[in-house]
């Protein structure tokens, strides 16, 4: 099925009057004053999106934006980014050179405890990382073993919850054949997907009821899972047998869990393309990441549904100053964020694709912005 979609460029927070099938592309840098490179890399059912930002070239920070604002939040740490976020607001993520996971939760940065003190002696020799959390406020990434346990043993996936006095319980889920884990998605059923191995072999993983799953590949020993929905669709990377020279001849897949067994799809490239990897997908089963070529001059932030792919960049109006290179996060409500670049503004600029008709009544009687609109089609 098609329907027809008006892409709004916005250079300022604002809409118009809009009917159903509408949509905006919102820069989320031009909401924080002196950006220079910024990305969003996750967006919550409601719509607040998370990522990292440099103000005037200074240190990489979080930011969070809402419907029409921007904020940074900054920690004593030192650089940090934001990996996931949910409708409690609270976020986790990791620093940047320390290796350490953090969540922020009312108001106040903390770090992922291992279970050592924030902070302690033992804990600045270990690594933790916060990749995801859903709408419960379970949150997913990867801890090393904490103080008194063998400092060899591995780095495995978890799942962290809050007790209701805010204490912070960590479960690892597990090793695979004695090698490390990393859990980087997972759904409101606590389904973890994530990796094992290093460089170009590696495994994708699904952690679910006390097991720790291989996920089938396409032959190829460089693979990758990110994202999985609550009807079990999980979405990544896989490489084809006997690749040649980076990239890899790797594309984007589907994995469906709930298969007995669990199968793989490709979902495929642009035209001239060589690699493609999806970043995540909503509980609709719309897929979004990037493609590019071989010489990795071309990227294009892509989405797939029901089997067809589509470049985001074929839905701007002609005259774009836009170029969306990669989609990092879907939300049920449609809602696609990213990062791209505009011509003559400096570094990444983080955007919002979202329907208009959702938040028209938002802006009645208000002011608008400058904006200017097309129709396109899209799948």
């Amino acid at each position: 099925m098609r329907y027809s979609v008006i892409l709004c460029v916005l250079f300022l927070a604002g809409s118009s009057h809009a009917t159903a099938g509408e949509m905006e592309i919102i820069d989320l840098s031009s909401l924080l004053p002196g950006a220079t490179d910024a990305a969003a890399f996750d967006i919550s059912p409601s719509g607040a999106v998370v990522g990292s930002v440099r103000i005037d070239s200074g240190e990489q920070q979080v930011a969070r934006w809402t419907t029409d604002t921007g904020e940074v939040l900054d920690s004593i740490y030192g650089s940090e980014y934001a990996q996931g976020i949910n409708d409690d607001g609270i976020i986790v993520g990791s620093y940047i050179g320390s290796a350490v996971g953090w969540f922020y939760r009312d108001g106040i940065f903390d770090c992922i405890p291992l279970p050592d003190p924030c902070g302690s002696f033992n804990n600045l020799w270990r690594v933790s990382s916060g990749q995801d959390i859903n709408t419960d406020g379970i949150f997913t990434g990867a801890i090393s073993p904490a103080a008194g346990q063998p400092a060899n043993d591995p780095v495995e996936a978890f799942l962290g919850s809050f007790t209701a006095d805010g204490e912070v319980v960590i479960q690892r889920l597990g090793d695979y054949l004695g090698a490390g884990t990393s859990g980087f998605g997972l759904n409101d059923q606590d389904e973890v997907v994530g990796v094992t191995g290093t460089g170009l072999d590696t495994i994708a993983l699904l952690f679910r009821d006390s097991q720790v799953i291989p996920l089938p590949d396409l032959g190829g020993g460089y693979n990758g899972v990110e994202a999985i929905n609550n009807g079990g669709v999980a979405v990544g990377i896989a490489s084809a047998p006997n690749p040649g020279p980076w990239p890899y001849d790797a594309q984007a897949v589907a994995w469906d869990t709930r298969a007995e067994p669990i199968t793989v799809t490709a979902l495929g490239r642009l035209p001239g393309h060589r690699l493609s990897r999806a970043h995540d997908v909503n509980n609709h089963g719309r897929v979004v990441g990037f493609s590019v070529d071989a010489g990795f001059v071309d990227q294009r932030a892509v989405t797939w549904r029901d089997g067809q792919i589509t470049d985001l960049n074929d839905l701007l109006p002609p005259d774009s100053d836009w170029r969306l290179e990669v989609a990092t996060a879907v939300n049920d409500a449609g809602e696609v964020v990213g990062t791209g670049r505009r011509a003559g503004l400096p570094g990444r600029r983080a955007f919002l694709i979202r329907p208009v008709a959702m938040f028209a009544a938002d802006h009645e009687g208000g002011s608008l912005s400058e904006w200017t609109t097309t129709v396109a089609s899209a799948p």
